[in-house]
């Protein structure tokens, strides 16, 4: 063998050295950027999964706070309902007013009568 096929056999050996070197390296590489997509697929899920939730439990905050806005609301209008309704006491008090009142006007009925009094117009000259 001549030293220009020496130098050719040792560039050819080389040369499928550096190709399978490549080979070995774009598997790795190739590799390499499946996992992270694989990676990157995995914190897109939690991420999604994690944005679902929380949409999830500020919906049942706000449920809750609305059920609790209508609960403290009806209590609100009912104590202002009672506070508006009149005691038994107070009851009482109009009911002797009305029964006052309507002695009043049989007396003011009775006195009229005794005086001969009615409701007619006076017709002036």
């Amino acid at each position: 063998m001549t030293v220009g096929q020496r130098i050719e056999s040792q560039l050819k050996v080389a040369d499928a050295e550096r190709e399978a070197q490549n080979a070995l390296m774009y598997g790795h590489y190739t590799n390499q950027l499946k996992a992270l997509e694989l990676c990157t697929a995995q914190i897109e899920d939690t991420m999604d999964r994690r944005d679902s939730l929380l949409e999830s439990n500020l919906s049942v905050e706000i449920t809750l706070a609305n059920e609790e806005t209508r609960h403290a609301l009806a209590g609100e209008m009912s104590q202002q309902v009672k506070s508006l309704m009149p005691t038994a006491s107070e009851i009482a008090r109009r009911r002797q007013l009305e029964a006052d009142v309507a002695q009043f006007q049989r007396d003011l009925d009775l006195i009229k009568a005794r005086l001969g009094i009615t409701n007619q117009p006076v017709v002036q000259p």
